[in-house]
């Protein structure tokens, strides 16, 4: 919800040059982030997002354009993240799971197709968890060929009906790539690729990316 709200008043902000819509992505993204640290990515996000919008337009030097228009929240969102991360790493100690190059692979495809593909159509439908551990995705592994043949379908179809819609799926892998990598640092036994990621509100942000084309 906070990604989308950013995002949205990002557009806006570019759109109308109304600094309203930077006071409140700045409001939202500063409670965002107090609720979960994987928002740290939504100002980049919604700048991407941003500049898609107006490429999709065929607007030239879109990503000059968003950068200048959005300062007023670019520069807010940056304020914010500073002090976030004085405050984060003043108090919490927990510090990164080390991985070889093969296990953080491993563990990304992992968290992708069990607890990100399958959401898509509604999974993960199952989980499982063992003593003194937080729940994990379990879906069924015909759910999770279903979904992966339905994000294959989706792409394509997309790619080949829409003009310039690339960069959205592009936008969305990268977020869903980011997304991913906490995650992996922070697993404490790299031998367990078990999921436990709950399913991403990407898919959410996807099909409103598109639509904003259309207009």
């Amino acid at each position: 919800m906070g990604l989308a709200w950013v995002a949205g008043d990002a557009i806006q902000l570019v759109r109308t040059g109304n600094r309203r819509y930077a006071v409140t992505g700045v409001l939202v993204f500063t409670v965002t982030l107090a609720f979960f640290e994987k928002a740290v990515v939504v100002p980049w996000v919604a700048f991407a997002v941003a500049a898609l919008v107006l490429h999709t337009q065929d607007h030239s030097a879109a990503i000059r354009t968003v950068a200048r228009r959005g300062a007023p929240l670019w520069r807010g969102a940056l304020y914010v993240t500073g002090g976030w991360l004085l405050l984060y790493t003043s108090v919490v100690s927990s510090r990164a799971a080390e991985y070889g190059v093969g296990q953080a692979v491993a563990l990304t495809s992992r968290g992708f197709g069990l607890g990100f593909a399958p959401s898509l159509l509604g999974g993960p439908w199952s989980w499982d968890r063992s003593n003194l551990s937080i729940p994990w995705a379990n879906p069924p592994g015909f759910l999770v060929a279903l979904s992966l043949l339905a994000l294959l379908g989706a792409v394509v179809f997309t790619v080949r009906r829409k003009r310039r819609v690339g960069g959205v799926w592009l936008l969305v892998a990268g977020y869903v790539g980011v997304s991913l990598q906490p995650w992996c640092w922070v697993v404490p036994d790299p031998t367990r690729h078990r999921c436990w990621a709950s399913p991403f509100g990407t898919w959410r942000t996807a099909p409103w990316s598109l639509r904003s084309r259309r207009r």
